[in-house]
């Protein structure tokens, strides 16, 4: 099991990582795009197509606050036990 100072500055260094970062932004606005681009107008079940890129949307939104839940996690976790943060 990972200590909780490792998971922390691990949390940091992946919340600083320009590539993840840029990687999920371009991400985002993919599926923004195509959200406000609309479906093709052949598809059968448009709410649905619509509701998938919403769901993308929020996954990949999703990825950076779960890394900032567990560094606030990891940091509680140090101050309990008395550690530095």
């Amino acid at each position: 099991m990972q200590s909780a100072e490792h998971r922390a500055s691990e949390a940091e260094r992946l919340l600083a990582e320009p590539l993840l970062v840029k990687a999920l932004a371009d991400l985002e606005a993919r599926y923004l795009d195509e959200l406000l681009s609309g479906p093709p107008t052949d598809l059968a079940d448009m709410d649905r197509w619509r509701r998938e890129r919403i769901d993308s949307i929020n996954t990949v939104r999703a990825i950076p606050q779960a890394v900032r839940a567990a560094l606030y996690t990891a940091t509680a976790e140090l101050k309990h036990r008395g550690g530095v943060a």
